[in-house]
């Protein structure tokens, strides 16, 4: 093999030449070393294929275990946490019991029980306590409290459950790991100065995640997709969105027909189609919308009938959209509009310039006109 070859092939091998391997089939082509060449390349194609699959399949298993991580209703652990925090939210801790235990010593014996010294309750898996402060009774007492605070593992994505369970009844049997100054101590009952909890599980935690999230699942758009969604319900004519409780994600709307109220079919049927269509975490509430009469009084000059105001009054309020507040201004301009050129005195005075519409209600009016001197 020339020297030629010998780097082409040097140089293939590591791989730092694109066009080397292209060189090398060129050049031995019909000689000796073309199956040798050919047989390096199966060898390098297998180990490569080998390489790769055990690679794929690794990775796969990875990314099969982390994609439920990425969603809230499959996220545990510590990638439960994270979703938490992304939400502002943080895992419940939980709190430590701390107990006072009642111990008993011989009178005149001095006594200095240390700060973390250890106590524990004799069982199969003792429940150990430290104390929290120094404690140090003089010597002709007999009778001394030491506060003791649970000393338990802090291990969420174990499920560690490590303070409820060391909220201790009383008649338990008491020790010290270390050996005290006055081996005549004895200890009785404790008593909690407050008591353990356990840290929050993924459940709870996953379900405050929902909850706020469900907070803020109520949007412009999706009012208006419930609206919409109401109005398909045969003999309801309008409705309207009254209110959002944000805390629960509940919404109350209003339904009514194109002469008035509407009854118990309509709001039955209107509630089904809502809880098959809704959002999971939301709540939507349908009521029937009721009357609210406006009391218009027209003070009128140079008009057509009294009847004929009322009737164009009540054609105006045909046009106003169902669920909005009465302006004045809209009505003024639809009288002038239809009488001001046939009339080009007139005058009219309403004596209310604006009132808003309760929720859940739709406006009746009830005009009553008056001649201006």
């Amino acid at each position: 093999m020339d020297q030629q070859i010998k780097d082409l092939l040097l140089s293939e091998l590591n791989l730092t030449e694109d066009w080397a391997d292209q060189e090398l089939q060129a050049q031995t082509q019909g000689t000796v070393l073309e199956p040798v060449l050919q047989a390096k390349e199966d060898i390098f194609f297998g180990l490569f294929s080998v390489v790769i699959s055990k690679a794929w399949a690794v990775m796969l298993a990875a990314f099969g275990d982390l994609v439920p991580q990425l969603f809230i209703r499959y996220a545990s652990g510590h990638w439960l946490d994270e979703r938490a925090l992304d939400h502002g939210l943080a895992r419940d801790l939980g709190q430590k019991t701390r107990l006072l235990l009642d111990c008993t010593k011989a009178q005149g014996t001095p006594l200095v029980v240390e700060l973390g010294t250890v106590f524990f309750i004799s069982e199969t898996r003792p429940r150990r306590y430290q104390a929290v402060a120094l404690v140090e009774p003089a010597d002709q007492d007999t009778t001394f409290t030491v506060e003791v605070e649970a000393i338990c593992p802090l291990d969420v994505t174990t499920g560690e459950i490590w303070s409820a369970s060391y909220n201790a009844p009383l008649g338990l049997v008491w020790d010290c790991e270390t050996a005290l100054a006055n081996d005549s101590v004895t200890y009785n009952g404790p008593s909690p100065t407050s008591s353990g909890s356990d840290p929050e599980t993924d459940e709870a935690l996953r379900a405050r995640i929902l909850a706020k999230l469900a907070s803020s699942s109520v949007n412009p758009g999706g009012v208006l997709y419930y609206t919409n969604l109401l109005l398909t319900v045969p003999g309801v004519a309008f409705a309207t969105h009254d209110a959002t409780d944000g805390a629960t994600a509940t919404m109350t709307f209003s339904i009514y027909g194109a002469s008035g109220a509407l009854g118990t079919p309509e709001q039955d049927a209107a509630q089904a189609l809502i809880n098959q269509e809704k959002m999971e975490t939301d709540t939507a509430n349908i009521l029937l919308a009721t009357a609210e009469v406006l009391g218009l009084i027209i003070s009128y000059k140079n008009a057509p009938s009294e009847a004929a105001l009322i009737v164009a009054v009540a054609a105006h309020f045909t046009t106003l959209g169902r669920g909005e507040d009465f302006y004045e201004a809209p009505l003024y301009a639809a009288l002038f509009a239809q009488f001001g050129t046939t009339y080009p005195g007139l005058i009219l005075q309403l004596n209310i310039g604006y009132m808003a519409l309760p929720a859940g209600r739709y406006w009746v009016p009830s005009p009553t006109c008056q001649a201006l001197p």
